[in-house]
């Protein structure tokens, strides 16, 4: 019987071959956007899940809410001295690991050298508390002594060659590190991509008091491993009281700790400050709803034709049903062309997969593998997911052909196409509504781009040269090497700071300004920097001056505050100038000693904005403290760049030529902010084409099929008198009222859903209408010139031939 069901199947098939092609081709389609997403989304899902532990690992982020605004920031870059302070109070955790990446780091081994960005310090219980193997060591006490470090194979490759690398001993910025351990490399679906782990009380011992002891401070991210019976509310009492006791100088801030689960961190952290590059959640759903949506689209094309060209196949229903054929029979038969047709579908997909998988991945910034072709789980899901397409395209067509009574075929009493008209009206409008979803949520994504490309940041970004993250030892001869530079006439100004623009933000100081009680407390962040940081970046002043060296006290008692700091103090720009202002929580970088900074305020810079346009323009404070300035930003001229980039690379080199010139430019670092919303802006348009390119195949079929029944008509209408151009109307009328029907539900939608994605950014476009209009139009343009050839095609015909046998 299933043999004779899939005989008839494949001769129905292939007696319509150019319904079957569009059926095919748009349920191909569909599936290869369902293979490519499944790809991305099992990807997205799968970061850090093979931590033994992941459900007991939780990540402890601090959250604080601004007293003035009612802002609540939540951070996981927290202070260093935070699981110190926890491990006497919360015995009961199982393990407290502290993970602080060092960013730019010079390690050198005998005559080799090399700048590292993958080096992190973390506390001895990472490894039997995160699975990171080792190939060699002892996970338990590979990280227990002072200036020890593990690294990974490529790394000991690097450096030490086939030659063992236990043993040796690795420098990193002045420090004699020595190799105890060999890790396995980090599997690509983790967030904490690091190759190089040196032991946290080492770390102790390099750097400055200032990090170690400063509540404010934001230098590591803390994680706990909780015991299997424990569950994160069995802490939350306790919690509260430990930062009552510990944060009571930071109490007007309401801060709270939060537990983060693990596999929670990589989707769920965009609106936490992190060390960690993270995807999004809301991609995922995205992408996964997409996806559903386009091969949705392709099975309504099926239904919708089947349906369209009933009256063509009821004698065939009719004459089964009078030689004894039951319903049930004709429904299978029909499920089996749908299933047939769906699977021919998937094995074209397959092959689209195989082809278009490195586009994708260049649009995703992923390196997803043909793997899938031997994962057996996966294949069998894209079986499922084929049968069940099959059965959700044949089920309407397949109870709908079995429906006709074989009196009304065989009598031809049954009009063409007269069932099921106002439901192929609906499937139409719900196709193109999809589309016109698309298109216009891919028109604001690159609207907000554009805006964020263009918009004024309250400096000239151009033109800035930025060398991060300088190790101590060049710091030390800072004075020199900025003298060289600023005698080069193609050279403006140069500058250090703690942070650059686009930086993060992540030390914070309790500010006492003038006329504010002890307990009403301001936290703003802090940049250090030195004389000519202001000038440099080209920040305007609102009110007052810069720091100057011909004023010996700018270097310990004035300060530079921004706009928003004066809104948050309740100030006006001109009456903030002189007012005293201080902080508490500065130490010295040397000694260690508390620097009870007092001074005044010298001047006010307006706003502008230090990171990207997510982030609100934050109460900044900055103050002179050149030993804390480990970024270096050169504004060059006009002239010929790369002569004036050979030119600092050769100072760079004279001063100290152990060190690789690593730089960048600060336009670039802006641009490079919006590269996810980029990518995601790009895949949004490429399926939001294939929605319409499917949609409109399915739009061929049914204006074919819509002249096909009309031929007649319109023949009349010619020799009447009708114009070409009066059967273009006349055909494409219909279609035109059903996507303008999508554009009113889809706009609605579209709106509200875009207006959420917007406010992600603290800076965004204003919503118009004009770019749903012009999503709107799109879609009816393209639905137009869809229709159009088959009514000119219809309209050309001579009416002669339609009207032969009348």
């Amino acid at each position: 019987m299933l043999k004779n069901y899939l005989k008839t199947a494949f001769r129905s098939l292939w007696k319509h071959k150019e319904y079957s092609i569009i059926n095919i081709l748009g349920l191909a389609i569909g599936m290869t956007c369902v293979i490519l997403i499944l790809l991305y989304v099992r990807e997205e899902l799968s970061y850090d899940q093979f931590h033994q532990n992941k459900d007991q690992i939780f990540r402890l982020n601090v959250s604080a809410t601004n007293p003035q605004s009612g802002e609540t920031i939540e951070r996981a870059i927290g202070p260093w001295r935070l699981a110190k302070e926890l491990k006497p109070d919360f015995p009961d955790f199982e393990h407290i690991v502290r993970i602080a990446p060092q960013g730019r780091t010079l390690v050198e081994y005998e005559d080799k050298r090399f700048v590292e960005e993958r080096l992190i310090f973390a506390d001895p219980e990472l490894l039997q508390t995160f699975t990171f193997p080792l190939l060699q060591g002892d996970p338990m006490t590979v990280l227990e002594e002072p200036f020890s470090v593990i690294i990974t194979e490529e790394i000991a490759q690097k450096y030490f060659g086939n030659a063992p690398a236990i043993g040796k001993f690795l420098t990193f910025e002045d420090n004699l590190f020595k190799v105890t351990g060999i890790l396995e490399k980090i599997p690509g679906n983790s967030q904490f991509q690091f190759e190089m782990i040196a032991s946290m009380n080492s770390a102790e011992q390099v750097f400055s008091r200032i990090v170690l002891e400063n509540w404010g401070e934001g230098s590591s991210e803390t994680f706990v491993m909780l015991a299997k019976d424990m569950r994160p509310a069995d802490y939350q009492e306790r919690l509260a009281a430990f930062v009552d006791s510990k944060l009571e100088s930071w109490r007007a801030f309401s801060p709270v700790i939060v537990m983060q689960p693990l596999p929670d961190l990589y989707l769920k952290s965009q609106d936490i400050s992190t060390y960690f590059a993270g995807g999004d959640i809301t991609y995922v759903y995205a992408f996964s709803a997409i996806a559903g949506f386009i091969l949705l689209i392709a099975c309504i094309n099926f239904m919708n034709l089947a349906t369209a060209r009933s009256a063509n196949r009821a004698r065939e229903v009719g004459m089964r049903k009078v030689v004894g054929a039951h319903r049930t029979q004709l429904i299978r038969q029909f499920l089996s062309e749908s299933t047939l047709l769906a699977l021919l579908a998937l094995i074209i997909a397959i092959g689209l997969t195989v082809a278009s998988l490195p586009v994708f991945n260049s649009l995703a910034g992923k390196e997803l593998s043909l793997g899938f072709l031997q994962d057996a789980p996966l294949l069998l899901d894209l079986l499922l997911i084929t049968l069940l397409v099959g059965v959700i395209s044949g089920s309407y067509p397949a109870l709908f052909l079995s429906s006709f009574k074989p009196i009304q075929v065989l009598s031809g009493t049954l009009k063409k196409g007269a069932k099921g008209g106002l439901l192929r009206k609906g499937l139409v409008t719900f196709q193109f509504a999809i589309s016109i979803f698309l298109i216009a949520v891919t028109a604001v994504v690159y609207s907000q781009l554009e805006y964020a490309r263009t918009m004024k940041l309250g400096f000239e970004k151009e033109q800035l040269v930025l060398l991060g993250g300088t190790p101590i030892s060049m710091r030390q001869q800072y004075d020199q090497f900025r003298a060289e530079l600023v005698s080069n006439p193609n050279i403006v100004n140069a500058a250090a700071s703690s942070r650059v623009p686009p930086g993060r933000l992540s030390s914070s100081l309790r500010a006492r300004p003038e006329g504010v009680p002890e307990d009403q407390q301001r936290g703003m962040q802090t940049v250090w920097t030195d004389f000519d940081f202001i000038e440099t970046m080209g920040f305007e002043l609102a009110a007052g001056r810069s720091f100057s060296r011909e004023r010996t006290s700018d270097a310990n008692s004035a300060f530079i505050i921004n706009e928003a700091a004066v809104k948050e103090l309740g100030w006006t720009n001109e009456s903030a100038i002189g007012k005293s202002f201080g902080s508490s929580e500065i130490r010295d970088w040397n000694s260690g000693q508390w620097v009870d900074r007092d001074g005044h305020v010298i001047g006010v810079l307006k706003d502008f904005h230090f990171e990207s346009l997510r982030q609100k323009i934050v109460p900044t404070v900055y103050f002179i403290a050149p030993y804390m300035a480990w970024n270096y930003v050169i504004r060059v001229g006009t002239g010929n760049i790369q002569q004036t980039i050979d030119y600092i690379e050769d100072k760079w080199q004279a001063i100290n030529p152990e060190l690789p010139f690593l730089y960048t430019f600060v336009d670039e670092n802006f641009a490079n902010l919006y590269r996810t919303e980029e990518q995601q802006g790009k895949i949004f348009g490429v399926f939001a084409g294939l929605a319409i390119f499917v949609a409109c195949l399915g739009l061929v079929g049914l204006a074919s099929f819509t002249a096909e029944q009309r031929t007649k008509e319109v023949g009349i209408r010619k020799v009447l008198g009708a114009t070409v151009s009066n059967i273009i109307v006349l055909i494409s009328r219909e279609f035109t009222w059903l996507v303008l029907l999508s554009f009113l539900v889809a706009v609605p939608i579209a709106w509200y859903v875009m207006e959420q994605w917007l406010q992600n950014f603290a800076y965004h476009v204003q919503l118009g209408f004009a770019v749903f209009a012009l999503s709107g139009f799109a879609a009816l343009f393209i639905a137009w010139l869809t229709v159009s050839y088959q009514a000119i095609k219809v309209a050309l015909t001579n009416p002669s031939e339609a009207l032969r046998y009348e």
